[in-house]
């Protein structure tokens, strides 16, 4: 038998964080994400390793008034 490693990335961004702290507080982190994915998508790459990922839809509309 055969096994599978699964690794699930969800990209939620402030959508999950909101209630939780200000940007104030975490918006560092936020904008770190900008770095870590192509990185992580490297390492991916590099060791063959497939991912899936989830994305709220919301965050491809510029504001919120553009849906």
């Amino acid at each position: 038998m055969n096994g599978a490693f699964v690794i699930s990335l969800d990209f939620e961004l402030n959508w999950g964080t909101f209630d939780g702290t200000t940007i104030e507080a975490y918006g560092d982190n936020l904008l770190g994400v900008r770095q870590v994915v192509p990185s992580l998508l490297d390492l991916f790459a590099a060791h063959q390793i497939h991912a899936t990922w989830a994305t709220v839809g919301f965050l491809f509309y510029e504001t919120k008034q553009s849906y």
